[in-house]
């Protein structure tokens, strides 16, 4: 789900992008990549496609998702 959320991001189909992550952000437990969690990766690039979409309170929500 995270690559198919990624790949459509990077063909700029946000719309679609965003149901994608939002997949992701809605597993459960936490899904690894072998270098972090997906979730939080996930949640890192809706953030980026709420600040391009000018939804700042948006991209905070996103942002504050992610554990550093």
């Amino acid at each position: 789900q995270f690559n198919m959320g990624r790949a459509l991001q990077m063909m700029g189909r946000l719309d679609m992008a965003v149901i994608w992550y939002q997949k992701v952000l809605n597993e459960e437990g936490a899904t690894t990549n072998g270098n972090g969690y997906l979730r939080e990766e996930a949640a890192f690039n809706l953030h980026l496609i709420a600040l391009l979409m000018g939804e700042t309170s948006l991209a905070s929500h996103y942002l504050s998702m992610i554990e550093i």
